[in-house]
């Protein structure tokens, strides 16, 4: 199944690495486990995100 949600730990290459989910009433995958940056990574991935954008 394809799927372009990166941040979810089956995502991979586009695709779903399960072979069985199930869809919630929005279509989102209810299994989807993200993938979890520690509050360091976090802040300077957003600061240097914010410094392209302005």
């Amino acid at each position: 199944m394809e799927c372009d949600n990166v941040f979810c730990i089956y995502q991979e290459n586009g695709n779903c690495k399960l072979e069985n989910i199930s869809i919630d009433n929005s279509g989102m995958c209810t299994q989807c486990i993200y993938v979890e940056f520690d509050d360091e990574i976090l802040s300077k991935k957003k600061e240097n995100m914010l410094n392209r954008l302005l």
